[in-house]
């Protein structure tokens, strides 16, 4: 059995969308992970925190 048209591209459009969210969603954590998280080597702060005090 073959798919129509129609199907496939309901498909790839919805695995597109999903791709899409995925990498906005590891986006999001890579930028709190890297920006504010609290980190041990910065005394418990924030990058963000220290960065601001250290100017």
């Amino acid at each position: 059995m073959s798919r129509t048209r129609k199907e496939q591209c309901t498909r790839r459009q919805r695995f597109e969308r999903l791709q899409h969210t995925g990498r906005v969603m590891i986006g999001d954590w890579v930028r709190f992970y890297n920006r504010q998280r609290l980190h041990r080597a910065l005394s418990t702060r924030a990058p963000a925190e220290a960065c601001a005090l250290d100017a």
